[in-house]
């Protein structure tokens, strides 16, 4: 079969395009933008299970983890699990619960993403100091939450990035 230098040219073109397109495709879900599957209810009532949200990973090259980012993470005593809680204590921080009310630094946090019910928590949990580099993190949903109250933090090479939108179910769709 004999084909003509156009059409050889033209076939080439295609593959180059569509070579393209797959690192282009793996290039930004590897650096830029991953998709993100709720498991569990521990994000109650800000997230609900199975509902799917875009992780912007490259926000923390260009700005700090701040106070109540919602981050996704490796989980430090699995690794090959990825966790998404809420930020509360940065490096440097004391971290304290008493009667269910998180203190930072010696102040009560507001936390308006809590339902009332949530909030009723009377634990308490001694002060305790957040590591250089590392967060402690809380899921929303406190009483059935396992989070940094178990006495681990995140160091930051374990933080994949920030839950930026919200987009399944459509009805959810919501810039987080």
């Amino acid at each position: 079969m004999n084909i003509s230098r156009e059409t050889q040219k033209e076939i080439l073109d295609f593959l180059k395009t569509i070579a393209w397109f797959v690192l282009l495709f793996f290039g930004l879900r590897m650096f830029v933008v991953e998709g993100f599957e709720i498991q569990g209810t521990s994000m109650e009532p800000t997230l609900r299970d199975n509902e799917r949200l875009f992780v912007l990973k490259f926000v923390y090259r260009f700005e700090e983890i701040h106070r109540g980012d919602i981050v996704v993470f490796r989980y430090p005593n699995d690794v090959s699990r990825r966790f998404i809680k809420r930020v509360i204590g940065l490096p440097g921080d004391t971290v304290q619960v008493f009667k269910g009310k998180v203190v930072v630094n010696g102040d009560v946090i507001d936390e308006p993403y809590l339902s009332e019910r949530r909030a009723r928590s009377r634990e308490n949990l001694p002060e305790i100091v957040v590591p250089e580099d590392s967060y402690y993190v809380l899921g929303d949903h406190r009483s059935i939450s396992s989070d940094s109250r178990s006495g681990w933090f995140v160091p930051r090479k374990l933080i994949i990035g920030k839950a930026a939108l919200r987009f399944w179910p459509l009805r959810e769709f919501a810039l987080l």
